[in-house]
């Protein structure tokens, strides 16, 4: 059964910028921003290790630059928490909540961007 996670509340979805990546007119990717934080991210079980999301992230972040930001931030999870880590981000906070099925730990996680235009 699908359920609303409560910590992305969906009322500013209107709000945001989506982007995806395919493979053979497949989407196998998505990710959307509102202003400079990363809300969904998700690349498909096949194509997980094969870049994709490190693509996706790499063009999001040079999104958020060209919208004039120079930060990225988001909340991640444990399995995805090495990811981040991986591309640059690192926690700048961390909260366990109660959640009917137990306890889920959050990280916000945040990245410094090089301004538009820098030689970085």
């Amino acid at each position: 059964m699908l359920q609303t996670d409560p910590f992305r509340p969906r009322d500013t979805a209107h709000e945001r910028e989506y982007f995806v990546a395919t493979e053979d007119g497949v989407i196998v990717g998505i990710i959307n921003i509102k202003e400079h934080e990363i809300k969904t991210f998700f690349v498909a079980s096949t194509t997980q290790g094969k870049g994709v999301g490190t693509a996706l992230l790499a063009y999001i972040e040079q999104q958020i630059v060209i919208h004039g930001c120079t930060k990225s931030t988001l909340f991640s999870t444990i399995s995805a928490k090495s990811f981040y880590e991986k591309n640059g981000y690192h926690v700048v906070d961390e909260k366990s909540d109660k959640h009917v099925n137990g306890t889920i730990n959050r990280y916000f996680m945040k990245k410094t961007l090089p301004m538009l235009g820098s030689k970085n």
